[in-house]
């Protein structure tokens, strides 16, 4: 329970962080408003006070205003300098820009209509109240209510406004603060939900493609509470990496195992499959859920043969820095499963159950065995239509079935099944349609194969993609 308690901590932390920043940059925002305004203020009373002389205008004004420029100066300046801590000068709403339009108003009601400037100093207060929600600071918002009020309460006595006139304003700026403080718990709440959402997103897009997972947090409705489902699955691992990794530093170890399944982890989301989870240097996905995808055992069939072309671009590298290449295997198996959110209250993994799965596991096992790259169950090979051939190796026994399991190894033959779907895809695309919302968005090739080519997917002709 303490680590979970430190969890939700970290999260609200994380929150109260985003709120604070926004805070900072609110009273950034507000600080160069209020000079803008002190300095077009300073500008008119300069022109209709000094120029034209008018007495409405006068009393003072130029400089009161001159002193309140001085300080919204020093306000902007010092909101730039002080950084993170700039939140502070929120305040200054309360202490400045309300007592400052009292201080100008006062000076001059005995210029014009006494009443007249006390009705107009409530919308100006009002103003200052609805620009301190800026700041998303409730108490600042109370304080310029409570301040404006008070002032506002002085000129209207000042003015001879009856007492029914003064609880009327003070109710009045009472609901314009209560409206805004409304605002700025809804606002606080939107990043809030805003915040997890972005959070649970980016934790479905350690498992699904990211157009997969932009689907699923939009489904709220769905609880993914366990279902049935017909899917492939499909299972990786690299041949002798217990003896390789022996021979080497363990920070070379964890480089070399992050760079890999970062090559594979980009193919099966290119692929829409679904990254079920890593298991040492093997990897298990599976294609059909959690959107249903008809065509899940092209896309796993697809997705087999591009992790060993992303493999060997891999040891193309690894050659050249003079290490020895991997070598990987790849199991796929079809049938139905059940897949849902599986674990315990405190943790949970959306993952596949089932016989399934358990086979697709012993095919990546035998393909050491029958010293294959990919091994394909009967189950697979009848609902693939692509251009694949298939070549049956010799049945073998499996630990749990009591039968031999007939399986068979893949070969790319573009005559061999249609060109179209999940198969008009280059591997070229693979990075751009994984982190693509839209893959229609991206270029689609096919490929040429030449008999004689020892890796049938280096050989590629660009050709227009059918819609």
């Amino acid at each position: 329970m303490l680590i979970w308690s430190r969890l939700g901590r970290r999260q609200k932390s994380a929150m109260a962080s985003a709120i604070g920043r926004e805070q900072e940059q609110s009273v950034r925002r507000v600080n160069a408003i209020r000079f803008a305004g002190a300095s077009g203020l300073l500008g008119l009373y300069g022109v209709l006070d000094l120029l034209l002389h008018q007495a409405e205008w006068g009393a003072g004004g130029v400089q009161i205003v001159a002193g309140y420029w001085l300080i919204a100066g020093a306000l902007f300046l010092g909101g730039r300098r002080l950084g993170g801590r700039g939140s502070v000068l929120g305040v200054a709403i309360a202490l400045v820009d309300v007592p400052f339009i009292f201080v100008l108003l006062y000076s001059t009601m005995g210029t014009g209509s006494a009443a007249g400037t006390a009705g107009f100093a409530v919308g100006v207060f009002a103003l200052f109240i609805i620009l301190s929600a800026i700041t998303l600071q409730r108490p600042l918002v109370v304080a310029c209510a409570v301040v404006g009020s008070a002032l506002e309460i002085v000129l209207q006595v000042t003015a001879g406004v009856t007492v029914g006139a003064m609880v009327a304003t003070v109710l009045l700026l009472s609901l314009v603060a209560a409206t805004c403080a409304y605002l700025m718990g809804r606002f606080r709440f939107l990043i809030e939900t805003t915040a997890r959402d972005q959070l649970r997103l980016d934790r479905m897009g350690r498992y699904f493609s990211p157009a997969v997972a932009e689907l699923l947090s939009q489904a709220r409705e769905q609880q993914a509470l366990g279902e049935s489902r017909e899917l492939t699955v499909l299972f990786s691992d690299i041949r002798g990496f217990t003896t390789l990794a022996e021979s080497m530093p363990s920070e070379a170890v964890v480089r070399l195992l992050n760079d890999y399944l970062t090559c594979m982890v980009d193919v099966i989301f290119a692929a829409g499959g679904t990254l079920d989870k890593f298991m040492g240097d093997g990897i298990m996905a599976y294609f059909g859920a959690p959107i249903e995808q008809p065509d899940h055992a092209d896309r796993a069939m697809w997705c087999a043969l591009h992790m060993q072309e992303a493999l060997h671009r891999f040891n193309l590298a690894r050659e050249e820095a003079g290490v020895p290449a991997l070598k990987i295997g790849v199991g796929l198996h079809s049938g139905r499963v059940i897949v849902g959110d599986i674990g315990s209250p405190r943790r949970r993994e959306y993952t596949a159950i089932g016989d399934v799965v358990n086979v697709a596991s012993r095919l990546e096992a035998l393909t050491k065995q029958l010293a294959s790259p990919i091994l394909v169950s009967e189950t697979t090979k009848a609902r693939i239509r692509g251009p694949v051939n298939f070549v049956q190796a010799p049945e073998v026994p499996i630990r749990g079935r009591s039968g031999p399991l007939t399986v068979f190894v893949p070969a790319f033959d573009p005559a061999a099944g249609e060109l179209a779907g999940i198969w008009l895809r280059d591997h070229a695309s693979i990075l751009a349609l994984a982190q693509a919302a839209d893959s229609t968005a991206v270029g689609e090739t096919i490929q040429s194969v030449r008999a004689d080519d020892s890796n049938p997917w280096l050989a590629k002709k660009q050709v227009a993609a059918s819609r």
